[in-house]
């Protein structure tokens, strides 16, 4: 026999051997760790779970709450995506027993996330230094910092249709917080946190002290389609960019105490440019719908931006539908839309909480 039909033999016998992606089952109740993880004989925990699981395979969750801090332990690939999610009809529950652990610290690329209750915990769904992650569909609700966190060079990642609510209970409160601000970059070894590409898309945000946060070294983000409502920092607001070149399209911003849509970031050294940079400028806005928020429905902090008049405004705030840095000229005027679409909002807000 030759040494490549040899070689050929070998190497088909090993990947029969290698087991395939499974989907690996487990019940808080009554599962045990020591078993096979199937439907029959379930594991007991996520953790292990989440050591035992392939590229490609699949975690079911039983119906339960689970008391778990929770950190990835390898990765997915590109085309074989590690799932999380619960069985069909199954409710699984994250409780963090009033904030005293984190939920899940995604540090391997390639999941989707989807479909999870996540509750009273420090810090909700942090995602650190990874692409191809999905986290969609799950009601993240009652943290005491962040909801949601990219950050250390996380990017080309997606967020969508998830309800984030009554964030920042302890501390800093943000439904979805995006990089790392420049005095902070010491957390990330001293470099800027490009945190980029991202997409946040269909998000319900409320009960926030800001919405979305996108720092400054976090360019290239996508936020579109999101409503958020009842943020309260009364200097930023729902949507505050304040890095450069990102898309800000078709979102619903209400009922915020500070502006529906902040734009402008920080003075500060920039990894690519000499000197200081100001940062937050080339933002594009496009048909966003803000009504009714305290400081103004949009606040330009910097210029230049790319806005228009699809964006609509309901000039009811105190500074009306636009304030401008004192530093730059006023570029947009466009007539507010009252009060007819705030109407619209309200009774779609109010028929939310009926149900």
């Amino acid at each position: 026999m030759s040494l490549i039909m040899i070689l050929s033999t070998v190497l088909t016998a090993l990947a029969l051997a290698r087991p395939s992606a499974a989907v690996l089952y487990v019940n808080p109740v009554d599962g045990r760790d020591g078993q096979a993880g199937t439907e029959t004989e379930p594991l007991k925990s996520l953790a292990e779970a989440l050591k035992r699981v392939e590229p490609g395979g699949t975690i079911r969750l039983a119906d339960g709450v689970y008391r778990e801090e929770l950190t990835t332990r390898r990765a997915g690939l590109p085309q074989a995506v590690i799932t999380i999610e619960p069985a069909a009809g199954a409710r699984a529950v994250f409780d963090g027993e009033s904030g005293k652990q984190n939920a899940l610290r995604i540090v391997h690329s390639y999941y989707i996330v989807r479909g999870l209750e996540i509750r009273a915990m420090d810090e909700g769904i942090r995602l650190e230094g990874v692409t191809g992650v999905v986290v969609e569909n799950n009601h993240i609700h009652h943290i005491n910092n962040e909801c949601v966190r990219l950050r250390y060079t996380a990017h080309d990642n997606i967020l969508r249709r998830n309800v984030i609510h009554d964030c920042g209970l302890d501390s800093n409160g943000e439904g979805i917080y995006v990089g790392t601000a420049p005095e902070q970059r010491t957390k990330n070894k001293g470099r800027a946190d490009s945190s980029v590409q991202n997409r946040l898309e269909a998000n319900e945000i409320y009960n926030v002290e800001e919405g979305i946060d996108v720092k400054e070294d976090s360019s290239g983000t996508a936020i579109v389609g999101n409503v958020i409502y009842h943020s309260s920092d009364p200097e930023s607001g729902a949507i505050s960019i304040r890095s450069d070149a990102n898309v800000v399209l078709n979102n619903v911003v209400f009922d915020n105490r500070g502006a529906g849509i902040r734009v402008g970031g920080d003075t500060a050294p920039h990894p690519q440019q000499a000197g200081s940079y100001l940062y937050g400028v080339r933002n594009v806005l496009h048909g966003n719908t803000a009504l009714k928020n305290d400081y103004a429905d949009y606040k330009f902090m910097r210029a230049p931006q790319q806005a228009d008049c699809t964006n609509l405004a309901s000039g009811l705030g105190t500074h009306g539908s636009y304030y401008f840095g004192s530093d730059i000229e006023d570029f947009l005027s466009c007539p507010p839309d009252l009060p007819e679409p705030y109407a619209r909002y309200v009774a779609w807000h109010r028929s939310q909480v009926d149900n």
